[in-house]
């Protein structure tokens, strides 16, 4: 039986700089016990920039974009102001939120090619230990 960790639901738009990586969900510093696997996933609605061509999706330890990456999506194909549903579903097997500190998590979308911003709409993220 999985336990719900941390959950978090917006319609609030995040503004996705041309090609700079950039948070758009963030867990507050969580912490368990269990020596199991922590499942993160969701959907987003992404409106990509203008010219962008790709676009990458990552699930890293801690906050912002500087943490150790568990999780990169391939790079997917996109067309320029063309809105598009993202999902993801992850596996964390690194124990990372078992240790004294626990860990949080952050989710990170970066555009290839882009020359103008791209936004994200409708966001849906959970963290359960599995």
């Amino acid at each position: 039986m999985s336990t719900i960790l941390n959950q978090q639901a917006t319609q609030a738009s995040t503004s996705i700089p041309t090609t700079a990586e950039t948070a758009i969900a963030e867990t507050p510093v969580l912490y368990s016990g269990e020596q199991s696997p922590v499942y993160v996933g969701g959907s987003f609605r992404l409106t990509p920039g203008t010219a962008a061509t790709t676009v990458t999706v990552r699930v890293r330890l801690g906050t912002g974009t500087s943490g150790t990456a568990i999780y990169t999506s391939p790079a997917m194909n996109v067309v320029a102001t063309d809105p598009i549903s993202v999902a993801i579903d992850m596996l964390d097997t690194s124990q990372a939120i078992n240790t004294p500190n626990g860990t949080a998590y952050t989710v990170t979308v970066q555009q290839a090619s882009a020359t103008g911003n791209g936004s994200i709409t409708d966001s849906y993220f959970r963290v359960e230990q599995q």
